[in-house]
C-alpha cells in the first residue's frame, strides 16, 4: 500500500483500501494489517478495508483506531460515492454485539471457494458446506485448534459413511441429494417444490416439523405425507417469506419429516436480498 499512497496526504482522513485481487494463501486477513500500518503511519484517521467475506471468527485488531471491513460490492458503492462528492463524509459509530437470532451464521471461510457465480447467480455454490474454521482437531499425539478444508471434509465424509451404512445401495447422487438442499435468494415470498421417495416401510405417515431460518417464515404444504404401495413418491411445496429487509447473508434452518422415532431432516439455506449483489456483506 505504501507505494500506492505515492506521497498522497492522508493525514486526518479516512482511507479506502482494497485487498489485492490474488492474496495467495494468506487471504485478505494477511493484507489488512499491512494496509492498516501504512495508513496510520501516514497519519490517516481511519481505514475502510475492502475484501471478500471471511469467516468472521477471528478478531480484527485495529489497535484502537477506527476501521471497518466491507465486502467488494459495498466497497464499490463507497468508491462511487467518493467519486461523486467533492467532500465525502464518513460517520463513525461505536461497535455493538449481535446475539441470538439476529446473528447470521455460519459463514463461508475466507480460504473456501464460494458462490454464486456473477454469471449464473441462481446456481448456488458450494453444494455442501461443513465446519472448517477454528476446529478442535487431533494433531500428532495431542489436540489443537486448526482451520482448513481438512477440517470440514471429515464432517461430510462421516455423514456419507453413516448414510451409506443405512442405505448401501444408494448411488452417489442419492447420497448427495439426502444432505443438500438450497433455496433461491429472497426478496419476495418464494414457493419451491420438492419430491421425496419412501425407501422404508411401504405404509408410512410422516409429519413435518419446521425450524425456519432466522428472518424467514417457512410454510410447508402438505404438512403430512402419507405413503403406501401405490404412492411411493410425494411432492410437497415450501413457501419462504422474508421477514427482514436485510441485504446479504445466508440464514439456515431445516424441515424435518418425522414418523415416530424415524426422522428425515432437510437443511434449508436462504439468502435475503434488497439489491442484486453477489457477495455476502462482511
Amino acid at each position: 500500500l505504501a507505494k500506492f499512497l505515492n506521497g498522497t496526504d492522508v493525514r486526518g482522513k479516512i482511507v479506502l483500501c482494497t485487498s489485492p485481487k490474488s492474496p495467495l494463501t494468506i487471504g485478505p486477513s494477511g493484507v489488512h494489517p499491512v494496509a492498516q500500518k501504512n495508513v496510520f503511519d501516514a497519519g490517516g484517521a481511519g481505514l475502510i478495508f475492502v475484501q471478500y467475506t471471511t469467516d468472521l471468527l477471528s478478531v480484527t485488531d485495529c489497535n484502537g483506531r477506527p476501521c471497518v471491513l466491507v465486502d467488494s460490492d459495498t466497497g464499490k458503492k463507497i468508491e462511487k460515492y467518493i467519486d461523486a462528492n467533492r467532500s465525502p463524509k464518513v460517520k463513525i459509530e461505536p461497535t455493538r454485539s449481535i446475539t441470538g437470532q439476529e446473528t447470521l451464521a455460519p459463514k463461508v471461510a475466507s480460504f473456501s471457494s464460494r458462490g454464486p457465480s456473477p454469471d449464473y447467480a441462481d446456481v448456488i455454490k458450494p453444494d455442501i458446506a461443513a465446519p472448517g474454521a477454528n476446529i478442535l482437531a487431533a494433531t500428532g499425539s495431542s489436540y489443537g485448534i486448526m482451520s482448513g478444508t481438512s477440517m470440514s471434509a471429515p464432517h461430510v465424509s462421516g455423514i456419507i459413511a453413516l448414510l451409506k451404512a443405512l442405505h448401501p445401495n444408494w448411488s452417489p447422487a442419492a447420497l448427495k441429494s439426502a444432505i443438500v438442499t438450497t433455496v433461491p435468494n429472497l426478496r419476495y415470498p418464494v414457493t419451491i417444490s420438492r419430491t421425496v421417495t419412501n425407501v422404508d416401510e411401504v405404509d408410512a405417515v410422516y409429519h413435518v416439523e419446521i425450524q425456519s431460518p432466522p428472518g424467514v417464515k417457512m410454510e410447508v404444504d402438505p404438512a403430512v405425507l402419507v405413503f403406501n404401495a401405490a404412492n411411493k413418491d410425494i411432492t410437497f411445496q415450501v413457501k419462504l417469506s422474508p421477514l427482514w429487509r436485510l441485504q446479504g447473508d445466508y440464514t439456515f434452518g431445516s424441515l424435518t419429516w418425522r414418523n415416530g422415532h424415524k426422522a428425515v431432516r432437510i437443511p434449508v439455506a436462504a439468502r435475503m436480498t434488497i439489491h442484486d449483489f453477489y457477495a455476502d456483506v462482511a
